[in-house]
């Protein structure tokens, strides 16, 4: 999913306010997020403390999910499995001319 992060206790929380990171969810206590994908959207973050595989955790108070937008691929008749809603953008069909 992608949040917005807000606030947090962590030293380099003033780069960290307004990035928009993809995250996954734990339950209903809050998520997780790789140090890589901080480093991405330019987090000030020390790599000599941090691996890049490494998750910081945020409680449900320090982010705020961005509106998903939710496709039905059971209507795309992507295939067997498939079936249900899922959080991406809508496949384009392409028509050949």
């Amino acid at each position: 999913m992608i949040v917005i992060l807000e606030r947090s206790n962590f030293s380099f929380n003033k780069s960290l306010i307004g990035k928009r990171v993809v995250a996954t969810k734990h339950g209903d206590s809050g998520i997780s997020v790789r140090v890589a994908e901080l480093v991405r959207v330019g987090v000030k973050i020390s790599l000599s403390s941090w691996a890049a595989n490494d998750r910081i955790y945020f409680t449900s108070e320090d982010y705020h999910v961005v509106s998903p937008r939710f496709v039905n691929c059971s209507d795309l008749s992507v295939g067997k499995g498939w079936e249900g809603w899922y959080d991406q953008k809508p496949v384009r069909k392409s028509s050949f001319r």
